[in-house]
């Protein structure tokens, strides 16, 4: 069984970690990185003040406003002032990304991902 399936099939991030026995951390950024194509480090928290800071739920409809319209994560992040990990990370638990066709066949080839 697949990170991608996992993630398709509803399961949370700590449920993920759990059955795949990695860090709920590498499960974040392996998700990120496959579904929400961040650019360079996705942890600088430089110019990122709301960053540890708790989301209201203004804050989460702008996250998936923001996604839905196509913007890319970087962009979101830099919108909501907090890093692509931690913006990343809210849209994942929240389930918002979705799994492209394109990678559902030869990506799951891969047991490591």
């Amino acid at each position: 069984m697949q990170l991608l399936d996992h993630y398709e099939w509803g399961r949370d991030i700590p449920g993920i970690a759990a059955e795949m026995q990695i860090d709920q951390r590498e499960v974040a950024i392996r998700l990120i990185r496959l579904l929400l194509s961040p650019s360079g480090d996705i942890e600088d928290d430089a110019g990122c003040p709301r960053h540890g800071k708790k989301y209201d739920a203004d804050e989460v409809r702008k996250l998936e406003d923001l996604h839905k319209s196509g913007l890319r994560l970087r962009f979101i992040a830099n919108e909501v002032e907090r890093t692509q990990l931690g913006v990343g990370w809210k849209l994942l638990s929240l389930h918002v990304p979705i799994v492209p066709a394109n990678l559902r066949g030869t990506i799951r080839s891969d047991p490591s991902i």
